[in-house]
C-alpha cells in the first residue's frame, strides 16, 4: 500500500458485494514504472473480472489513476487494449494472490483482517526465526547499562516493550514468540535484581525503581509509582496464552507517567487489537517501528517487530513521524468520537423513546446499537 492505503480493505468490502462468478479479488506486490512511488515495491489489492480490472482504494492509490478511462475507448482500440493489460503493464505485480468469495471468507475468519494474509504455515516459520532471540538483554550490554538513556527514556521504553509483548500475544503470527517473551521476562521475579540473562523488558522494569539513581539524570526526575507485582502478574498471564487485560495498560500508562500522544494512541489501538482494522494495525505497528528505531534498535524485541511488520505488511513506507502522529491519533479520536457520540444519542433520545410508543425495549437497542458501533466490531 501507497502511503495510508485502504487498498486490502476496501477492495475486500467491495468484491463481497461483487455478483460475477468469474470476478477475482487479486493481492500482489507490484512495482509501478511510473509515479510518486515507482521503483518501489509494495502491496496491493484490487479485483479482475476477465480483462477488466478495478480498484476500489479510496487512500493512497497512484497506478490506478493512470488507467481510469481504458475500459471506455474508441471502438478501434476495442479487443486490443484494456485495465488489465495497462494496469499489469505499469504496475508489474509479483506473487500473484487470487481469491474467489468462499477462499477470501476462509481468509477473513482465520486471520480476522483484509489482507494481505501470510502464507500457509507463516506462524510456524515466524516462531523458529523468533524463539532464538531470546537469550539475554541486548539492550543492556549495547547501551553500557542503560547509560545513555534518562528517565523518560527508561519509562518510555518499558511502556513500549510491554505494548509490543500484548500486541504480539495478540496476533496470531507471533503469539508463540509473545507468550514465551512474556514468560521468560518473569522468570527472575518481580524485578528485584538485575538480571543481565534475562529481557529488556525485565532490565527495564528494574531500572524504573531499583537503580535509576545511577543513570544519567537528564530531565527533572519525575514520581514513579510503579508497580513492579502488578507488571509481573499482568506478563504471568499472557505468558499462559490468556487474554490479555488491557484495562491493566492504562494503569500502567499513568503508574510510569507516560504523556507521549502518539504511545498513548497506540496503547488504545493496542489494546483493541483483534477488532482494528488493518490500516489501524499498519498505524500501530509503524509507531513502535519508528519509536525502537530511535532509542532501542538493539534491542531484542526489534528484529521480531520489524519481522512482523515486513511479513503481514503492517508497516507504512515513506511515512514521516508528524505524518503518522497526525494519523494515528486520527484514527483513536475517530474511535472515541464514535463511542461519545453513540452514548449520546443513548442518554438523550433514550427516555424519549421510553415515553413514546416503542417502549423500554427501543431505548435499551438504541444503547445497544451505540455499543456495537462504538467497539467497531465489524472488519
Amino acid at each position: 500500500m501507497t502511503g495510508l492505503g485502504d487498498c486490502y480493505e476496501a477492495n475486500g468490502m467491495a468484491f463481497k458485494d461483487n455478483r460475477s462468478p468469474s470476478a477475482r479479488l487479486i493481492h500482489a506486490d507490484i512495482t509501478p514504472r511510473i509515479g510518486g512511488m515507482a521503483g518501489r515495491t509494495y502491496g496491493h489489492a484490487w479485483i479482475e473480472d476477465g480483462d477488466k480490472l478495478v480498484d476500489h482504494t479510496t487512500v493512497g492509490t497512484d497506478v490506478m489513476d493512470l488507467i481510469k478511462g481504458f475500459d471506455d475507448m474508441p471502438e478501434e482500440f476495442a479487443g486490443k487494449v484494456s485495465s488489465k493489460s495497462i494496469f499489469y503493464g505499469l504496475a508489474d505485480p509479483k506473487n500473484i494472490k487470487s481469491y474467489d468469495m468462499k477462499q477470501m471468507g476462509k481468509m477473513i475468519t482465520k486471520h480476522k483482517h483484509w489482507g494481505p494474509w501470510p502464507e500457509q504455515n507463516m506462524e510456524s516459520k515466524m516462531d523458529l526465526q523468533l524463539l532464538p532471540e531470546l537469550t539475554e538483554s541486548r539492550l543492556y550490554r549495547a547501551t553500557n547499562g542503560f547509560k545513555a538513556y534518562n528517565q523518560d527514556d527508561i519509562t518510555e521504553l518499558l511502556f513500549v516493550f510491554v505494548l509490543i509483548n500484548t500486541m504480539f500475544v495478540q496476533d496470531a503470527s507471533t503469539v508463540k514468540f509473545g507468550k514465551k517473551y512474556a514468560s521468560k521476562s518473569t522468570t527472575y521475579g518481580k524485578f528485584i535484581a538485575n538480571r543481565v540473562t534475562s529481557t529488556d523488558l525485565y532490565q527495564m522494569a528494574y531500572f524504573v525503581n531499583k537503580k535509576y539513581d545511577d543513570l544519567p539524570k537528564g530531565a527533572k526526575k519525575k514520581t514513579i509509582k510503579f508497580d513492579e507485582r502488578r507488571l509481573w502478574q499482568y506478563l504471568q498471564h499472557i505468558s499462559k496464552g490468556k487474554k490479555p487485560n488491557t484495562t491493566y495498560l492504562l494503569r500502567l500508562q499513568y503508574q510510569l507517567g507516560i504523556t507521549n500522544t502518539a504511545l498513548l494512541a497506540v496503547r488504545r489501538l493496542i489494546s483493541d487489537w483483534k477488532r482494528l482494522k488493518y490500516r489501524q494495525k499498519q498505524l500501530a505497528v509503524t509507531r513502535l517501528l519508528h519509536t525502537m528505531r530511535a532509542k532501542a534498535v538493539r534491542s531484542e524485541l526489534y528484529k521480531p517487530l520489524n519481522d512482523l511488520a515486513r511479513e503481514r505488511k503492517y508497516v507504512l513506507p515513506n511515512v514521516s513521524n508528524k505524518e503518522l502522529d497526525k494519523a494515528t491519533n486520527q484514527s483513536t479520536l475517530k474511535r472515541l468520537a464514535v463511542a461519545g457520540a453513540t452514548a449520546y444519542a443513548a442518554h438523550e433520545l433514550g427516555p424519549k423513546i421510553t415515553r413514546g410508543k416503542l417502549g423500554p425495549k427501543a431505548s435499551a437497542g438504541l444503547a445497544g446499537i451505540g455499543a456495537y458501533w462504538a467497539s467497531k466490531k465489524k472488519l
